[in-house]
C-alpha cells in the first residue's frame, strides 16, 4: 500500500486521515492505512502532535496505552479512548479547552457519549 502524503505534523495527518476514512465507511481502508502509518511516525513526538498519534493508534487498535498521564487535552483524548476512567471523567472539560479533541471526540463512537451531546 502506498501511503499518502499529509502536509501536517504526522499526528494531526493521522487524526485528519482517520476522520476522512470515518466518512467514507468501508471504502475508507486506504485512508485508514495511511493514518496508522502517519501515527507511527508522530508517536515519539512528546507533545501534542504525539498525543494524537496515540489516540489514532488507539483507536486503530494498534496500541492499547494511551499515553503519560498529562492535562493537555489531546493527551486526555488519547487516554479516554484507551479506556483511562480519570481522562474519561476528563474529557468533556478537555473537549471544552480544546475545539480540535472536541471534534475528534464527538467523532469516534466510544467518545461521543461522554461530551453529553
Amino acid at each position: 500500500m502506498s501511503s499518502l502524503q499529509v502536509g501536517a505534523p504526522p499526528g494531526l495527518g493521522a487524526a485528519a486521515l482517520l476522520a476522512l476514512a470515518d466518512a467514507r465507511g468501508d471504502g475508507g481502508d486506504a485512508l485508514r492505512g495511511s493514518a496508522l502509518d502517519a501515527a507511527r511516525a508522530g508517536v515519539a513526538d512528546p507533545g501534542r502532535d504525539g498525543d494524537l498519534a496515540r489516540y489514532v493508534l488507539v483507536r486503530l487498535g494498534a496500541a492499547s496505552d494511551g499515553g503519560a498521564d498529562s492535562r493537555r487535552p489531546t493527551a486526555v483524548l488519547a487516554r479516554a479512548r484507551a479506556g483511562a476512567a480519570d481522562a474519561r471523567d476528563a474529557l468533556p472539560a478537555a473537549a471544552a479547552e480544546d475545539p480540535l479533541v472536541g471534534h475528534l471526540a464527538s467523532l469516534d463512537p466510544a467518545l461521543r457519549t461522554l461530551l453529553g451531546r
